[in-house]
């Protein structure tokens, strides 16, 4: 099969699968369904799953979905042995090589420019790439620069979203040259558990806010970047190190370097930023940076989507109420939070931060690690008209009471998250006997049902109880009632070895419009198994 072909069938998730070639266009100019203008229009609206199968219709499919396809799919770049990027996690197992590395690239635009671009790499270039385990250099003395430089050069000019994973930057330089300067229309950034190498750390000042002067913006910026996402190190950083001493893994420029490049981002995701381990770029300094940015430029960094539930990666004992009053400070129009709201549960912080919101708020999503109480009063009687989509992790809500303040939910998930964080809490004697392990699992069998008898939520369409979530055979009538109008769900029920055959009458009467469905009968005596009800 000709490598060009195969290379151009990128899946959706970055991996590469063999393509036939299209069949011979058959006749179809009597058919108005399947005229250029036609297709452009269905091909903009289709999923990139569909593309996979009907571009494979005819020579005509083909090309008019193929500036879907190629601003849809990621295109995975892997190092390999020969640029020594196997090297980059010390003590690991090296991945295997791939045969997209960033040489295999250029040597693929050569060939198609050679053959006259058959497939349109020029005029549809692909515009998303991840790259995993590469060894980055730019700088002169490099072996590698005159590739890279090339590839970012002619990639870099084209892409629109770019995550670098368990990489390496060995310099500042060339931190700097991908970042700011080779990658003109990135609208999506995402730095995961890279190693800066090389990069010299960063002195970080952090006077009173009065006292500075404002910061401002580089007059070369980059408008078109939207959406940041910056991870630091894995949860377990040891694991990763085995020479004994560790590799610079913060960043190599302050903040108010590397977002005074971007004043037009929308969306923040921090994680791992701050542990009680390493000395590293913390949240503070984030919103200090923020805060003197937006004082010279006050439409600048405007977010609505912001994401510091694992900015520290311990689990917090209190949400500070330095998020508070910078949030305060910021009044940034959010339409998605996700945070980590603490154990305690007197300064009521988190109270304050949804009450702020409270007009903008569509998901949001608030973590909790399991020690103490559920919230007595979750969302503390705030009103959030406007909040679509709801995720609680953790000892959040004692019951299903507080879905009369959400009138508009569409997605409620509880405890359905893979996360694990660290909780270690440094506590007086006197407040540890009020701290013991709770399990979160019967928010539905807490709820009196009685008690909010014309509640409906009628916008809801998919609830996921997770898997310590449980719920009475009795008290699926009348969460059927909260919730007529469920399209996705997946709950445990509590019941005998008669119970799925109730269970599945009552599906069916109470819900019409299930297309998805995941019920676990769970037995009390547990030497007898479980029962799944699956329906998709």
């Amino acid at each position: 099969m000709n490598t060009l072909k195969t290379f151009d069938y990128v899946s959706r998730e970055g991996g590469t699968r063999g393509e036939q070639p299209p069949v011979e266009e058959e006749t179809v100019n009597k058919n108005p369904l399947l005229i250029n203008v036609v297709l452009d229009k269905i091909f903009n609206m289709m999923p990139v799953e569909d593309l996979m199968t009907s571009r494979l219709v005819c020579k005509l499919w083909w090309e008019s979905s193929l500036p879907q396809w190629r601003k849809s799919c990621h295109v995975q770049i892997r190092g390999d042995r020969q640029d020594g990027s196997w090297w980059i996690v010390k003590g690991s197992t090296p991945p295997h090589p791939s045969p997209y590395s960033i040489q295999n690239f250029l040597d693929f635009m050569e060939e198609w420019g050679r053959a006259g671009d058959p497939f349109q790499f020029e005029k549809f270039p692909f515009h998303k790439f991840n790259l995993g385990y590469v060894n980055l250099d730019l700088s002169k003395n490099s072996r590698e620069r005159r590739g890279q430089l090339e590839f970012w050069k002619v990639v870099g000019a084209q892409m629109t979203h770019l995550k670098i994973s368990k990489s390496a930057f060995n310099n500042v330089q060339t931190f700097k040259m991908i970042l700011f300067e080779l990658t003109p229309k990135l609208e999506a950034l995402k730095l995961d558990k890279n190693f800066y190498n090389g990069c010299p750390r960063p002195r970080f000042t952090s006077p009173s806010l009065g006292q500075a002067r404002p910061l401002e913006f580089v007059k070369n910026c980059q408008e078109s970047l939207k959406e940041m996402n910056i991870v630091l190190r894995e949860f377990d950083a040891e694991s990763l190190y085995r020479s004994g001493k560790c590799d610079p893994i913060e960043l190599p420029l302050s903040w108010a370097h590397i977002l005074g490049y971007f004043p037009n981002i929308v969306s923040v995701h921090l994680e791992s930023l701050d542990s009680e381990d390493y000395n590293c770029p913390c949240l503070d300094r984030f919103w200090y940076t923020v805060i003197n940015l937006r004082k010279g430029s006050p439409n600048a960094l405007n977010l609505n989507v912001l994401n510091i539930m694992n900015a520290k990666m311990n689990a917090l004992y209190a949400l500070p109420t330095s998020v508070l009053s910078n949030l305060k400070s910021l009044h940034w129009p959010l339409t998605s939070l996700t945070l980590d709201a603490g154990v305690t549960t007197g300064s009521n912080v988190l109270g304050e931060v949804l009450h702020i919101h409270a007009a903008t708020l569509k998901m949001l999503t608030v973590f909790r690690a399991p020690y103490s109480h559920p919230f007595p009063n979750f969302p503390f009687g705030v009103q959030l008209n406007s909040l679509e989509e709801l995720k609680v992790i953790g000892p959040i809500c004692k019951d299903l009471r507080f879905l009369e303040f959400m009138p508009q939910l569409k997605r409620l998930l509880i405890g359905d998250e893979d996360l694990y964080k660290p909780f270690e809490f440094v506590l007086e004697p006197a407040d540890i006997s009020s701290m013991e392990y709770k399990n979160p699992e019967s928010v539905i069998v807490h709820t009196d049902f009685g008690l909010i008898p014309d509640l409906v939520l009628s916008h809801l369409v998919e609830f996921n109880g997770g898997e310590e979530q449980v719920c009475p055979l009795e008290k699926v009538p009348p969460l059927a009632r909260l919730m007529p109008n469920l399209k996705i769900l997946e709950l445990k029920v509590v019941g005998d070895g008669g119970a799925i055959d109730r269970l599945r009458c009552d599906v069916i009467q109470y819900w019409k419009d299930l297309e998805n469905v995941n019920l676990a009968i769970h037995h009390g005596d547990s030497n007898v198994g479980d029962y799944s009800l699956t329906q998709s």
